[in-house]
């Protein structure tokens, strides 16, 4: 059996560490790129700013955004939130229904329009 040497295990340790980390920074920079990929020929309202050094990404609103673009196919666990609007509330609908089903939905009506509609 070997017995290793407080220095040995410590090393060992700290090597592990160093391996985890570059990966995880490693990955978080990869993520960040491909959420930066999400936004492109999109329509920004508010946000859109990153900082990579920090690897953090700006709370990001989209509007006017195509039902086909990448950013709305894809599962985006960013802070993105493309904002898609309708005119009826029949047309929201048969879109949610056309297509799979979403992790989330967020629907905003005026008043009057809540009223209308229910």
């Amino acid at each position: 059996m070997n017995s290793l040497s407080i220095s040995e295990v410590f090393w060992r340790s700290f090597s592990r560490m160093a391996i985890m980390r570059t990966w995880r920074v490693s990955s978080t920079r990869s993520i960040i790129r491909r959420k930066k990929e999400l936004l492109l020929g999109q329509k920004v309202a508010i946000g859109a700013g990153f900082d990579d050094r920090a690897m953090r990404i700006e709370p990001t609103v989209l509007v006017d955004v195509d039902p086909d673009s990448r950013v709305m196919t894809e599962e985006i666990f960013a802070p993105i939130l493309p904002v898609l609007t309708w005119r009826k509330l029949e047309e929201a609908i048969e879109f949610v229904r056309s297509r799979p089903k979403p992790l989330a939905l967020y629907l905003s009506l005026g008043i009057g329009a809540w009223k209308n509609a229910c």
